[in-house]
């Protein structure tokens, strides 16, 4: 059966009309028999250069069988890593990213995958990652989902709003917070590196409405195969190694952090959008093991991770490439860091 043919029998069964094809541009065998095939249809073969949030519905042509098991740890550091994505791109994660920005909330997508799927416990998670919900494996080759609505919503008497960023000109603002904050304490931040997480990352930031200013941000790094956590390319202080992750197709790790603007209301903003990133990436049971750092003698730091998010376990003391600082790295349960926010919201 062809792809075409494949299309046509899901229009007819699923009651699935897609307002547009999104194929990866690294299938381009399938795009030619498309396009000749289905001179009619709208076709897309670059779909981050396609409006945000402007389709209801797609069937999305991408390679799902390239997603294997998670690694466990890397040789590589911060740069090797960005000269890597810089040569070989990935056009999997891309495409299914992509096609999520494209889609409005609650938008349908079915994917089609010409190579058969033997991982799917970690298609449905990089999925997941990617905004997806109702996630249904129709069989080695297809899957069926949802995008889901993002959260958003108000507090403080209207005065803050909260939102789950995914517009990338949302995540850029982020990204400029997080550059001038770290510049104005003396670390090199560079966006081309944070970048490389961007994709497979949930970010929350607090806004005053009155003024559109962030106060605050945080953000949860996904694990997913063929991706690091930022923790993976970082080395420890007195050996130089890098961590070594402990059956990482079980416990599915992430790796927090958070930012905010010194101020009473910034210190409100840190408390809510801490609150969320937790509550969202618990709530979804994906990570059982959760990674965050402070900075070295930033007490205050250490304790509310410790004491209050409930991350108890110390790992190593890292160096992140060139971005300065010594961290130390703390790792939490599930379960500790559910009992942990669940008081700690509650005052």
């Amino acid at each position: 059966m062809t792809v075409v043919d494949l299309y046509d029998n899901i229009l007819k069964n699923f009651n699935f009309a897609p307002s547009a094809i999104v194929i990866a541009p690294n299938l381009s065998k399938e795009l030619e028999i498309i396009s000749k095939k289905l001179p009619n249809a709208k076709i897309i073969s670059d779909a981050k250069k396609c409006p945000v949030n402007s389709l209801d519905a797609v069937f999305c042509v991408v390679d799902l069988s390239v997603i294997k098991g998670h690694e466990s740890t890397t040789k590589l550091n911060f740069n090797d890593y960005l000269k890597f994505r810089n040569k070989s791109g990935d056009e999997s994660l891309e495409t299914v990213y992509y096609s999520s920005l494209l889609l409005k909330e609650d938008g349908e997508v079915v994917f089609f995958s010409p190579f058969p799927m033997t991982h799917k416990e970690n298609v449905v998670k990089v999925l997941t990652c990617c905004k997806f919900k109702e996630i249904e494996i129709v069989n080695e080759y297809l899957i069926k989902a949802k995008k889901r609505k993002l959260i958003k919503y108000e507090f403080d008497k209207g005065r803050l709003v909260l939102e789950e960023a995914h517009h990338p000109e949302l995540i850029e603002k982020i990204l400029d917070f997080s550059e001038k904050y770290y510049r104005e304490h003396g670390f090199n931040f560079r966006k081309e590196i944070d970048r490389l997480f961007t994709k497979h990352s949930d970010y929350f930031v607090v806004i005053r409405k009155k003024t559109d200013e962030i106060l605050a941000i945080s953000r949860h790094v996904w694990h997913i195969p063929g991706h690091f956590l930022p923790l993976m390319l970082a080395t420890k202080i007195n050996s130089g190694e890098h961590l070594s992750l402990t059956l990482p197709d079980k416990n599915h790790f992430g790796e927090f952090a958070g930012l905010y603007v010194t101020s009473f209301s910034g210190g409100k903003a840190y408390k809510e959008v801490m609150g969320m990133v937790f509550k969202y990436v618990i709530g979804l049971r994906i990570d059982r093991m959760a990674f965050t750092t402070y900075l070295k003698n930033d007490i205050k730091s250490g304790e509310l991770y410790e004491k209050i998010f409930g991350f108890n376990d110390f790992v190593a003391e890292l160096v992140y490439g060139d971005f300065g600082g010594i961290w130390m790295l703390l790792k939490g349960e599930k379960t500790e860091i559910i009992n942990s926010m669940e008081e700690f919201l509650d005052k």
